[in-house]
């Protein structure tokens, strides 16, 4: 066990025993991990997985493999609520398998890495929610550096540019995500046409967020993706950025990333706080990268 760790289990020990107060416990971790990032940026120790095999269950990165595929992305066509945003439904083509997050990043995650809590609502396996765009690039490269890998984003000031060759975690795109939403099957939110079996939001959340996976998950196994938190992907927003692409029937959009610039950033999925028509698989919403709310969180892909 190195230095670093030792400080941790240390802070942990007192804090468990009562000789120190949970917002001291929270200011020694944080000097810790600070002092860790240093070391590591320096050379002298070694990145080392942020989930061990002594982590409980609740902590760990659970990914679920998605294998490549084309899908018709967009609303419905028996959709009445859809907006002009949603439309034309189109043809994308997603080249590569990957993995993605079994559940959204819940708190105890975000805090084993950043060192810190922002969300509203406290619970270890709730989503981490209060988190703007650039504060997720920001956790996905510290993530990717914990676990000795290709950092995904280099990021200059508020200057976020991808390397979609790098093996590191990163944001789904607004195309991947529909793809892990709409499972291969048809229905209007993600994993079923009652939005009830699979989404907290503002009939049924009790004006909070809520434990992740006690829904029931879509044809992917994957939980959440409709309602409990909205979640920010990598593309820049745009209400026209469907007309652009390929009609039904053409040829398909292979990995459409969105457009090159933009003021706000995609968010879906929907939330505890919206009405169901927020809980559609193709509904679209965005939001400036510097917001941050109680409502918004994300989810990981991890590259093949």
């Amino acid at each position: 066990m190195s230095d670093w760790q030792e400080k941790l289990e240390e802070a942990k020990d007192l804090f468990e025993s009562g000789i120190i107060s949970e917002h001291d416990f929270e200011e020694l971790k944080a000097e810790v991990l600070r002092e860790r990032d240093t070391l590591i940026s320096y050379g002298v120790v070694e990145a080392t997985p942020a989930i061990d095999e002594d982590a409980n269950a609740s902590s760990r990165i659970e990914l679920v493999r998605i294998s490549a595929g084309t899908f018709m992305m967009g609303s419905l066509p028996n959709d009445e609520e859809a907006s002009k945003t949603e439309r034309p439904r189109h043809k994308v083509e997603i080249s590569r398998d990957f993995y993605v997050g079994k559940y959204p990043v819940m708190q105890e995650l975000w805090e084993a890495v950043m060192g810190n809590n922002p969300s509203h609502f406290k619970g270890e396996d709730c989503p981490v929610e209060e988190v703007s765009w650039f504060d997720c690039v920001e956790f996905c490269n510290k993530l990717s550096q914990l676990e000795n890998k290709e950092l995904a984003y280099t990021i200059n000031g508020e200057n976020v540019s991808c390397n979609w060759s790098a093996k590191g975690y990163r944001l789904l795109t607004e195309g991947e995500w529909e793809y892990c939403a709409r499972d291969g099957e048809s229905h209007l939110y993600a994993g079923s046409n009652n939005v009830d079996e699979v989404a907290w939001y503002s009939e049924n959340s009790g004006s909070k967020t809520h434990s992740v996976g006690q829904k029931k998950p879509n044809g992917f196994g994957l939980y959440d993706m409709s309602g409990n938190v909205w979640e920010w992907c990598w593309d820049w927003f745009d209400s026209e950025e469907y007309q652009s692409r390929s009609v039904t029937g053409g040829e398909p959009t292979s990995d459409p990333r969105g457009p090159t610039s933009g003021s706000h950033h995609v968010f879906r999925g929907g939330s505890w706080y919206n009405s169901p028509y927020l809980m559609r698989a193709s509904g679209r919403n965005g939001g400036s990268p510097t917001g941050r709310g109680s409502s918004v969180g994300f989810r990981l892909v991890l590259p093949l």
